[in-house]
């Protein structure tokens, strides 16, 4: 990275209709992070995966999630910082019933085109509301193994 960086609320490369945005990618950071902030519904949760090339972090910006880090439980309310190591299972997820909003890290960057390509993805099977929980699931095993992520 050569030179700062700033972006103001409401700016980014909105993805899923706002569902995700993001902050700061390779490009940007010259590959050092991607973040990416993210609106989380009630009752949504991610499935249990893996990185074998990134560190995972949140920063809960509102609401809680629940997070699942190999066999330990934790709530993240609001104010809450997450580190998952690479290698790490976890899944984290909405359990109450009001909208969460994180930010998420990747270190080092890359997976900011997973995002994109999910979306890319999600858009091409949705009927109605783009929704990622209807996502073919081979092509999904497919994109995630392309960025070294693995469900579990």
């Amino acid at each position: 990275m050569t030179k700062a960086y700033v972006l103001g609320p409401g700016e980014g490369a909105s993805l899923m209709g706002g569902r995700n945005t993001i902050k700061a990618s390779a490009e940007k950071t010259g590959g050092t992070l991607a973040a990416i902030e993210t609106v989380i519904p009630p009752g949504r949760w991610i499935p249990a995966h893996t990185h074998a090339g990134e560190e995972e972090a949140w920063y809960i910006l509102e609401g809680t999630l629940t997070f699942l880090i190999d066999t330990a439980t934790y709530d993240a309310p609001a104010g809450s910082f997450v580190l998952v190591p690479r290698g790490s299972v976890h899944s984290f997820g909405n359990d109450t019933d009001a909208v969460a909003r994180f930010l998420e890290l990747f270190a080092p960057a890359g997976m900011e085109g997973y995002f994109r390509e999910r979306a890319a993805l999600a858009a091409a099977d949705a009927e109605g509301e783009l929704d990622y929980a209807g996502l073919n699931p081979d092509a999904h095993a497919a994109l995630a193994g392309k960025y070294n992520m693995k469900f579990v």
